[in-house]
């Protein structure tokens, strides 16, 4: 999603394995402006959703079921 110059960059810093906060920053800042992050949690949730549809009807209701679902979400929208 990145275009070939912010890739390059990107790449670099990644191989440079720096701590340094500057450069730390700047890679986040890539990641996170070209919506790859965002891209990820969509799929992801679409994956869930789609293998719940599947699972949903052949599991008898129980409170598994529910811990189940509900450990999903929360794998899903976990904010650190």
């Amino acid at each position: 999603l990145l275009d070939q110059n912010d890739r390059g960059r990107l790449s670099e810093l990644l191989l440079a394995q720096s701590n340094n906060p500057d450069h730390v920053r700047e890679a986040i800042d890539l990641i996170e402006k070209c919506g790859a992050l965002d891209a990820c949690d969509e799929q992801a949730q679409q994956l869930i959703d789609d293998a719940w549809s599947t699972l949903d009807p052949v599991v008898p209701d129980s409170l598994y079921k529910i811990m189940l679902r509900a450990f999903s979400w929360y794998v899903l929208k976990r904010h650190y």
